[in-house]
């Protein structure tokens, strides 16, 4: 008798602290709102969490028919931990800004260039963008000026991102949100790139069947002019101004020849349906 009484107290007792376990739990999940992590923010760090990482995502991402270093740019080192090969490269991010508003994250490097519009729901910590189902977990500061954001990327690695709360022009915003690209910024010398290692083991060749010179100077004033018609320039080319458009894109100006040039040309000297000529401001170098 005795034993079934202490075998109940037990019982009782087990119950009574999974229960103020499951309250505990309940208690500390964070249930966050739109409104919690609305504004400006700027990555200023991220990190990897080896003890979240996982290895049978990084071994899905490999591709038999393409060298092991390149694809995906991770490893597993000797002590069966993920690294990635330039932990440098893989950490560093050139749209380290985010704008949120309502129901969008706007991903751009400020104040020159906006890469993506997302519209994203919060379930209670999880922070879901565009049509991805898997969630990020958020974090934020109790004086809602840090907001951290974890997850597993797609090569197995689990990465912590922390953003500092900040504020930005809003008519710069503006332009970055309807254009894409702060065009007047532009302005200054652009150096031709005829040849360029672009990392992992590939390089970037010119191959354009037009002599064009190997530096353009751009305006601010006819940057501001080309705003507000369709954003393009003139260069010469073969000693005649041809018309190009302007694109912008990681530090990096772009020139696309308009329909002077046939875009089937483009195909016979092997470059795909992408006629860019790519320059680099001096300036950078």
């Amino acid at each position: 008798m005795k034993l079934m009484l202490i075998a109940i107290i037990l019982s009782v007792g087990l119950i009574q602290c999974n229960s103020s376990s499951d309250n505990s739990t309940i208690a500390d999940e964070k249930n966050y709102t739109a409104n919690d992590i609305e504004g400006n923010w700027t990555l200023i760090n991220t990190e990897i969490i080896e003890e979240k990482q996982s290895i049978a995502q990084y071994n899905e991402t490999a591709e038999p028919e393409i060298i092991r270093e390149w694809s995906p740019p991770v490893y597993v080192d000797g002590d069966g931990i993920l690294r990635p090969h330039s932990e440098k490269y893989y950490l560093s991010s050139i749209y380290p800004d985010m704008d949120i508003r309502e129901d969008s994250i706007y991903k751009f490097n400020y104040p020159i260039e906006l890469v993506q519009r997302n519209a994203y729901v919060i379930d209670s910590s999880l922070l879901k963008i565009g049509d991805n189902p898997k969630g990020k977990i958020i974090n934020l500061s109790s004086n809602k000026d840090t907001l951290k954001i974890s997850y597993l990327d797609i090569y197995g690695l689990y990465l912590e991102e922390t953003y500092q709360k900040t504020t930005y022009n809003d008519s710069i915003l503006d332009i970055l949100k309807l254009y894409k690209t702060n065009f007047p910024l532009l302005a200054g010398t652009w150096k031709l790139i005829r040849e360029e290692d672009v990392g992992w083991g590939q390089t970037y060749r010119l191959i354009f069947p037009y002599e064009i010179p190997d530096s353009i100077v751009l305006t601010e004033e006819e940057l501001i002019t080309s705003l507000f018609s369709d954003r393009s320039c003139q260069m010469m080319t073969d000693d005649k101004k041809r018309k190009y458009f302007l694109a912008y894109d990681g530090a990096e100006l772009q020139l696309i020849p308009d329909d002077w040039y046939d875009p089937y040309t483009w195909y016979l000297y092997g470059e795909g349906d992408n006629p860019y000529i790519h320059f680099r401001r001096i300036d950078e170098e």
